[in-house]
């Protein structure tokens, strides 16, 4: 089976490490939990594109980069379903008003986290499980995913 990770920072595990960009990861509170965090029952880590050997490129790569995104500007439009992926898994976004970066650039009003921010989130997310329902509903041959990782 293969796996390819894409996401943003919350999933960059040192890609933008040594690129020349403001979007970083690689200070606290990011990665505090690694490596004691989730393994899903891999033997090692899925391998980031900046150090991926050619064995690693069809079988497993974590893309992510701090920074990505959906809009053009941030992110790449790739379609993995056209590329032959038939098991694919769409995250939703994550909590991003509990971000380091949005508490410490809008402050949380005595809370945890930004609050309107993860009210957008909680929106978004709405509106996208319809969407990933109806690829499976149009591709019969492949499996679409939703995973609400806010709640």
């Amino acid at each position: 089976m293969c796996y390819f990770i894409f996401g943003d920072s919350l999933f960059d595990s040192g890609n933008n490490n040594k690129l020349v960009t403001t979007f970083k990861s690689d200070y606290l509170p990011y990665g505090i939990d690694f490596p004691q965090g989730e393994l899903l029952g891999f033997d090692e880590y899925i391998p980031t594109y900046a150090t991926v050997t050619d064995q690693h490129i069809s079988q497993e790569v974590n893309y992510a980069s701090g920074g990505s995104g959906i809009r053009e500007e941030t992110g790449s439009h790739m379609s993995l379903y056209n590329l032959g992926g038939r098991k694919i898994v769409v995250f939703g976004l994550g909590l991003i008003g509990c971000a380091p970066a949005e508490i410490s650039i809008l402050g949380t009003e005595g809370g945890p986290c930004v609050d309107f921010i993860n009210d957008a989130v909680r929106q978004f997310n709405n509106k996208l499980k319809p969407i990933v329902d109806d690829m499976n509903a149009h591709n019969a041959d492949a499996k679409f995913t939703f995973i609400n990782v806010s709640y």
